[in-house]
């Protein structure tokens, strides 16, 4: 910097190129504009830079060390979710058993094809249930629908498999009646008829119809509502699971979940290999975990400790930022470290990458330590 105000400048005009040569320039971003003359501090890098382009077309240049190449330094924190990025690959020690969470209705799109023209007691014209349902157990299934005509006998749902072998029946049976509505509007707006069901576990192939009760030979004709919208919901059980790929589906309401182990991980991939600076982990209360460390690889065989890290001080049902120090690498772990039995229960898990000419600019010198548990999550 220059010496201070005396004497000697008394004869010094005032002017924006004298006060170019005398001054720097800071700010958290670059300018787009800088005198080749000038330095300019980043405050939030902690680091000087000098204009080695043009005045019009700035090239910044680090003048706190030696150059710093890819996969080394500190990179500046990022907590927002948006900037990282999704792994394609995932692994985990092991699955912990599948659970039912209550259960959960899964809506049919609307229908405006003709439904039910059945003339027999078979799955002729029937609707198959959505494949998204098969494998799980039905309680309850709903049924939105205007009658077509006035009968008032009872009906039940029956199921039968792709063979048009019956399979099974509701519980209950419902009066033709109680179907009804304008039939001019869309089936949202009907009644809602339910029939029930002894856990029928759905399988592939299963279609679903309309039976009436008690009705003699060849009379099981129930309702033309082919310009009528039936509509429909099932009540099904909210199988929950637990395996590798729901850290990386982007759905922090499902996660992935290890058995009670020493030493559990969960891992993600990239589809190449970058300058890995940070994680993004959403954590789930069902971690018994109380302490992790972060690991980077490679090629998913030889790991690195970068961050050892106290599983108290990390938020559960919230996103953790954790910075490393950059490392060149393509796969992240997150590994139990206690030592003790323990479960790990992770939601999401995506990671914050560089580019090399990032890495050479914004980055800082003081090292993270790969042990220090008393570090907050951006490793200060």
């Amino acid at each position: 910097m220059a010496e201070p105000l005396d004497s000697a400048w008394s004869s010094t005009v005032l002017s924006d190129g004298n006060l170019n040569a005398t001054t720097y320039g800071q700010g958290t971003s670059f300018p787009s504009t800088w005198s080749t003359s000038r330095i300019f501090w980043r405050t939030d890098l902690n680091q000087i830079y000098q204009n080695t382009g043009t005045e019009s077309s700035p090239s910044w240049t680090n003048m706190s060390g030696s150059p710093v190449t890819a996969g080394s330094g500190v990179q500046p924190v990022s907590t927002t979710e948006g900037d990282y990025t999704q792994g394609n690959s995932s692994a985990s020690s092991s699955q912990s058993p599948n659970v039912i969470d209550g259960t959960i209705t899964r809506d049919s799109e609307p229908r405006t094809s003709s439904y039910y023209t059945w003339t027999n007691n078979s799955p002729t014209s029937a609707m198959p249930f959505d494949s998204s349902l098969v494998g799980l157990t039905m309680t309850e299934f709903r049924w939105f629908m205007h009658k077509y005509n006035g009968y008032s006998t009872s009906i039940k749902m029956y199921i039968y498999n792709s063979s048009g072998v019956y399979q099974t029946s509701s519980t209950n049976t419902q009066p033709m009646n109680n179907f009804g509505g304008n039939p001019n509007n869309d089936g949202s707006a009907f009644p809602q008829v339910p029939f029930y069901f002894s856990n029928y576990v759905i399988q592939s192939g299963d279609y679903h119809k309309l039976v009436r009760v008690n009705s003699s030979a060849g009379q099981n004709r129930y309702s033309n509502i082919s310009s009528y919208y039936p509509e429909w919901s099932a009540v099904v059980d909210n199988l929950m699971t637990f395996g590798a790929g729901n850290v990386i589906d982007n759905d922090t309401s499902v996660l992935t979940k290890t058995n009670a182990e020493t030493n559990p991980y969960i891992s993600v991939g990239l589809s190449a290999s970058g300058n890995i600076s940070q994680i993004a982990l959403y954590l789930h209360g069902d971690t018994t975990e109380t302490e992790i460390q972060i690991q980077t690889s490679p090629d998913n065989s030889t790991w690195t400790t970068k961050r050892t890290i106290t599983v108290s001080n990390l938020s559960s049902g919230a996103w953790n930022y954790i910075r490393l120090n950059t490392t060149i690498g393509q796969y992240v772990k997150v590994l139990g470290s206690s030592g003790s039995s323990a479960v790990l229960a992770i939601g999401e898990i995506k990671l914050l990458t560089a580019t090399d000419s990032e890495v050479s600019i914004n980055h800082g010198h003081v090292a993270i330590s790969s042990t220090d548990t008393t570090l907050a999550s951006d490793g200060t």
